[in-house]
């Protein structure tokens, strides 16, 4: 049986092949907590609809505000 570390990476690997902009990386500018649902990123630009890692953490992009620069992802 396969441990979630060993989930986490096949899932990441199989997405790293089907994601357009894979090279592409932005920072978290602002402290997050385990609940936040929305987030300030350096380089908005840079993040759009879809599946995106932070830390070991794969989560579901929501919508992009480019003027403030904040990320909403989904809340599963």
């Amino acid at each position: 049986m396969s441990t979630p570390k060993q989930l986490m990476d096949q899932v990441e690997i199989k997405l790293q092949g089907y994601v357009h902009d894979q090279a592409e990386q932005t920072y978290v500018t602002v402290s997050m907590d385990a609940d936040d649902l929305t987030f300030v990123v350096d380089e908005p630009a840079l993040v759009s609809r879809g599946i995106i890692q932070v830390d070991d953490e794969l989560m579901w992009v929501k919508s992009v505000n480019r003027t403030d620069s904040t990320v909403t992802v989904s809340p599963f």
